[in-house]
């Protein structure tokens, strides 16, 4: 494979990593969110709703990374 093939896989890898990056941001601000919430709110739609984002951007950031892992492996065995 020449090195203008390889190219494209590496950009890919580069936004995803991105990608992880921005996730992480989402992640850590929903958690600043949480944390400020008043105790009243723990166990309210809202506080349920925060903890569903967050676990539904970890889901994502769980499959970008095994997307980048996948994407790392075949491209060093060329």
């Amino acid at each position: 494979m020449t090195i203008s093939q390889r190219k494209p896989v590496r950009e890919t890898l580069g936004i995803l990593q991105i990608q992880q990056k921005i996730i992480d941001t989402m992640i850590d601000e929903e958690r600043r969110y949480m944390d400020v919430l008043p105790q009243s709110k723990v166990n309210t739609v809202e506080y349920m709703e925060v903890e569903d984002a967050i676990a539904t951007l970890e889901f994502a950031k769980n499959a970008l990374n095994d997307y980048l892992i996948y994407l790392e492996s075949t491209t060093k065995r060329r």
